[in-house]
C-alpha cells in the first residue's frame, strides 16, 4: 500500500540494508542511488501524498528544529517480531520513542504503525519472513557495535516504482529541503490524478514537461482534472488564473496548485 513515513536514516547500515531491500521489496528501492533505505521509523504510515504541502513541511521543520541530534548504537544482535520480521534494536531507544510521541501528539490522526494501543518499539528492519535469504552471507556486514548519530529526519514516500525521499530536515536547526519536482519525480498524488483524467497517459512515462494537450487533455477533461485537484488539495483556483498555457504541462499546473495552496 502506498504511504508516507517519517524516518531517521541510518547511513552507516545502508551497505547492509540495500541488498536485502533489493531481494525483499525490489519495487520499493529508491531510484536515487544517494537515498538511504536503512532507517528507523518514527511515525508511519503518515499522510497521503496529496496532503504534503508547504504548511505541513513547515510544521515538521519546526518539530525537528527543537529536537537535538542524539547518539545511538547497534550491538548487532538480531531480534524477531511475532510475524517473523528480523530487526536490530537501537540503544538507547528512548530518544526515538520520545520523537514518536512528539510527532503523534502533533498529528493525532496518525498513530505509529496504525496501532494506538501497542505500536512496535523502535527498530531497524533487516529481513522480512517472505524474503529470499540466499546470499546473505555475501552481503556487507559491518563490524558491530555500530555507532551512529541522528542528525536528519526524512519524509519518505513508499510506492512501487515511485519510492523516494520527499523532504529532509536537520535536527536541532531550521534547515531542511523539500525535493523539487524533477524529470523523474512527480508528486505521487498529483500524478495519479493526471493519469485518471488525461486519456492517453495510461501507465507510460510522465514527466513535469509532458505535453498534456498532446496526451489528450481537452476542455472536458480539464474541468474534471481541476475538480479533482481542488478536492484533493483543498484549494480553490480562481477562474482568472486559468488563462494561457496553464494546462500545458504537469509543471505549469503544479506551480499553480502550489501558489494557491500557499494562500496567495
Amino acid at each position: 500500500m502506498a504511504h508516507s513515513a517519517i524516518v531517521i536514516p541510518v547511513p552507516a547500515l545502508e551497505p547492509m540494508i540495500r541488498p536485502r531491500m533489493r531481494r525483499a521489496l525490489p519495487d520499493y528501492v529508491f531510484a536515487d542511488p544517494e537515498s538511504v533505505h536503512a532507517h528507523i521509523t518514527v511515525l508511519g504510515p503518515f499522510v497521503s501524498a496529496g496532503l504534503v504541502d508547504d504548511a505541513l513541511l513547515e510544521r515538521l521543520r519546526g518539530i525537528f528544529a527543537t529536537t537535538e541530534p542524539f547518539a545511538f548504537s547497534f550491538a548487532g544482535t538480531r531480534h524477531t517480531f511475532d510475524d517473523g520480521t528480523v530487526h536490530l534494536k537501537p540503544d538507547p531507544a528512548e530518544p526515538f520513542g520520545a520523537l514518536t510521541s512528539t510527532l503523534w501528539q502533533a498529528f493525532p490522526d496518525y498513530p505509529p504503525y496504525g496501532d494506538p494501543i501497542k505500536p512496535p518499539l523502535a527498530h531497524l528492519t533487516l529481513d522480512y519472513p517472505w524474503a529470499p535469504r540466499s546470499g546473505d552471507g555475501d552481503d556487507p556486514e559491518p563490524a558491530f557495535p555500530v555507532r551512529c548519530t541522528a542528525e536528519t529526519a526524512c519524509l519518505n514516500w513508499y510506492e512501487p516504482g515511485k519510492s523516494r525521499t520527499m523532504a529532509s530536515f536537520a535536527l536541532g536547526g531550521d534547515e531542511g529541503t523539500a525535493l523539487p519536482m524533477t524529470d523523474d519525480t512527480l508528486d505521487p498524488g498529483f500524478e495519479q490524478i493526471l493519469r485518471r483524467t488525461v486519456p492517453l497517459l495510461g501507465d507510460g512515462h510522465l514527466a513535469p514537461e509532458t505535453d498534456l494537450l498532446a496526451a489528450g487533455l481537452d476542455s472536458m477533461a480539464a474541468v474534471q482534472l481541476l475538480a479533482e485537484i481542488e478536492g484533493t488539495y483543498e484549494v480553490i483556483i480562481p477562474d482568472e488564473a486559468l488563462l494561457g498555457d496553464i494546462f500545458a504541462t504537469p509543471r505549469d499546473l503544479w506551480d499553480l496548485v502550489r501558489k494557491y495552496r500557499g494562500g496567495e
